[in-house]
């Protein structure tokens, strides 16, 4: 089903679009249609993993609901990139485990060799930093 549709999407797509490169843009459609599916399957059960792990973020990135929601998420999306090369390794290591591989704390504290509160605590202080930096861009959270 998420192949037939990201092909779909990527036959939708294109004509208007001019993706560099394809792969990427592909990629981004088939992550995109996956969180959908995703997000239909798990309405019932609102505390899964990659859940908790959306709501803990969200508070930091700004709702894209407007009509110049591609250009302000690509915005978005290099800030936040200069913002992860402000961290540390591990501690991009991990952010990205926990927002974009959705690992439990536990999953990710296993990983690195940290205690999982270790991990809470890391989490909640590059979550503020990201939130200042946000600001500081003057990105609206």
């Amino acid at each position: 089903e998420c192949v037939n549709d990201a092909y779909l999407g990527a036959w939708n797509a294109i004509p208007p679009a001019n993706p560099h490169p394809l792969l990427t843009y592909i990629c981004k459609i088939v992550r995109n249609i996956s969180l959908k599916i995703y997000y239909r399957k798990e309405a019932a059960k609102r505390n899964s993993t990659y859940t908790i792990a959306m709501e803990e973020i969200e508070a930091c990135i700004a709702d894209p609901n407007t009509v110049e929601a591609e250009i302000e998420a690509r915005e978005l999306a290099r800030i936040i990139e200069s913002f992860l090369d402000t961290l540390t390794v591990e501690n991009r290591v991990i952010f990205m485990r926990r927002y974009w591989f959705s690992d439990s704390c536990k999953d990710i504290a296993e990983f690195v060799g940290l205690s999982e509160k270790n991990i809470s605590v890391r989490l909640t202080r590059i979550r503020q930093k990201m939130k200042s930096y946000l600001a500081e861009r003057e990105v609206f959270v």
